[in-house]
């Protein structure tokens, strides 16, 4: 696939967030708040659900091969009934996903990931343990990147919480490894289908008050 490139944005990076049409690559890009967020361009007047975002403040760069990378913290949460949380996203990529965002510029991964779970689903988790780290390559975000470093951490929640979705979600579900919905977002599908994470999701059980199926 044709990845976002440092030559898609202009030869001075701006200082503050500054958002790109994704098309065109014009500075006339609005949001259109819908069912679903998408951005439209009145230069090259197309409407897309991704912009390209440039925001100093958080944590991205260009690899060796000029690709754009974001960094990424996310979290696996699983109820007392061994169910995974997933809500389906307002914004591109329109699928099921966890709790998961982009870490800020100086931000600790694990401190990124319990924010972004406490924001997008309203669940404070405690004792979350790392579960994977490492570049994902075709994960499209809605900010233009198509490579990621994740690092995807685990906790456990000691009741069925309902959660509190903001503005990125419309719903959710509590999903068994076995029975999860075919549209997912890609990094969510390439972990829930590693053996090692697996593996990790299983010992994690074992090692907690949750029983085992």
């Amino acid at each position: 696939m044709a990845y976002t490139k440092r030559n898609d944005f202009p030869g001075e990076l701006p200082l503050h967030k500054t958002q790109y049409c994704f098309i065109c690559h014009s500075v006339q890009v609005t949001k259109q708040n819908n069912d679903i967020v998408t951005y439209h361009c009145t230069s090259c007047r197309e409407t897309n659900g991704r912009v390209l975002i440039y925001d100093p403040k958080m944590a991205q760069y260009f690899d060796e091969d000029l690709n754009l990378v974001h960094t990424s913290a996310g979290m696996i949460i699983i109820n007392p009934e061994n169910m995974v949380l997933l809500f389906l996203r307002r914004k591109y990529p329109y699928l099921y996903t966890i709790p998961a965002g982009h870490i800020e510029t100086g931000e600790i991964p694990q401190t990124a990931a319990v924010r972004e779970t406490l924001e997008e689903v309203g669940v404070t988790v405690k004792n979350e343990r790392l579960a994977f780290e490492g570049m994902v390559r075709g994960d499209e975000c809605l900010g233009g990147a198509d490579i990621h470093f994740w690092y995807l951490y685990i906790a456990l929640v000691d009741s069925t919480e309902m959660p509190v979705l903001d503005e990125e979600g419309s719903t959710f579900g509590w999903f068994s490894i076995d029975t999860l919905p075919p549209n997912m977002t890609y990094p969510v599908k390439f972990f829930l289908e590693k053996e090692d994470i697996l593996r990790k999701l299983q010992d994690i059980r074992k090692s907690s008050r949750v029983p085992l199926d």
